[in-house]
C-alpha cells in the first residue's frame, strides 16, 4: 500500500439500536455464554448497535456505512424497531463535521442496516443524506442483488439508489491508507476495509465479524448466506492482517 503523507484520523460514531432475536443473531455458541455476554429480554431479544466510520484524510472525509434510515417500510420498523438517540446529523456535528463535509460515503454492502441512512425522507420525495458526497458502491454487488428474486432482495436497500445520482464504482475507487477486502459468506462481494492511519492498522469489519462474540469458532448467524465460507473468511482475512490490528464491530452494542 502507498503510504501517506499525513497521519489518517478516524472516528468510531454509533448511529443507534435495532431489536432482534439474540439467537439468530449469534448462532453456534452457547446460549448461556451469549446470556453472559449480552443483555437478553424475557423474548429472546436483544439490542445490536450500528457503528459507522469516519476517516478524515486531511483532503476528504469519508464516510463508512451510516447506518439505518428514520423511514423504514412498516413490516421493517415493527421487526427492528430502530432506536436513535439523536438524529444522525447531530451525530455528524458531534464528531466535528457537517454533513456537507462528508465527500465520500462508503457502503461496505447494501443491506438496509448499513447504508440506507444514507437517504433522508423530504417533503416532495427522497434526497441524499450528504448532498455533496459521492456514494461509493460495488458494482459487483449490486449486479448480484439485480439478479436475486424479489424475496431475496428484501433486505437490501438498493432501490434509493436511485435518488443518490451517478455512482461512483468501489472497483475504481482509491484513496491511500485504504484498502478492501472482499467476503462473500455473509453477502456477496461486500467490502471489508482496512485503514492505515499511520500510526495503527484498522479493520472495520462491517458483517465479517459483526460483533466480537462472532469470533468463536464455529459462531455464525441466521443472516448469512454461506456460513462455511463465512468462518473460513474469518480466519483468513483478519489473519492477513498485522497482529496489533484493530477490529471495528459494526454491531456491538453499546
Amino acid at each position: 500500500m502507498t503510504k501517506t503523507p499525513y497521519a489518517l484520523r478516524t472516528h468510531v460514531i454509533h448511529l443507534g439500536t435495532l431489536k432482534v432475536d439474540a439467537f439468530e443473531m449469534i448462532m453456534g455458541i452457547p446460549e448461556a455464554l451469549i446470556r453472559e455476554r449480552y443483555e437478553i429480554n424475557d423474548h429472546g431479544y436483544m439490542r445490536i448497535g450500528m457503528h459507522a466510520l469516519i476517516v478524515d484524510t486531511g483532503h476528504r472525509v469519508i464516510l463508512f456505512d451510516p447506518g439505518c434510515a428514520t423511514f423504514l417500510s412498516r413490516s421493517l420498523a415493527e421487526t427492528y424497531d430502530l432506536v436513535m438517540e439523536q438524529s444522525l446529523e447531530s451525530t455528524i456535528r458531534d464528531a466535528g463535521y457537517g454533513m456537507d463535509q462528508v465527500t465520500d460515503v462508503v457502503f461496505t454492502h447494501l443491506h438496509f442496516d448499513h447504508g440506507s441512512g444514507a437517504f433522508q425522507r423530504v417533503r416532495g420525495g427522497i434526497v441524499k443524506a450528504f448532498p455533496n458526497a459521492r456514494y461509493v458502491v460495488s458494482k459487483a454487488q449490486l449486479d448480484h442483488i439485480g439478479s436475486l428474486d424479489r424475496e431475496a432482495q428484501g433486505s437490501f436497500f438498493h432501490k434509493l439508489l436511485r435518488f443518490a445520482g451517478e455512482l461512483t464504482w468501489a472497483e475504481d475507487w482509491h484513496t491511500d491508507g485504504i484498502r478492501f477486502f472482499t467476503s462473500h459468506g455473509h453477502t456477496r462481494h461486500m467490502l471489508v476495509p482496512v485503514v492505515e492511519t499511520g500510526d495503527r492498522t484498522l479493520l472495520y469489519a462491517t458483517d465479517l465479524v459483526p460483533m466480537q462474540i462472532h469470533m468463536q469458532p464455529g459462531a455464525s448467524s441466521y443472516y448469512d448466506e454461506d456460513k462455511s465460507l463465512l468462518e473460513k473468511e474469518r480466519r483468513e482475512i483478519p489473519g492477513n492482517l498485522d497482529p496489533g490490528t484493530e477490529i471495528i464491530y459494526y454491531h456491538e452494542p453499546g
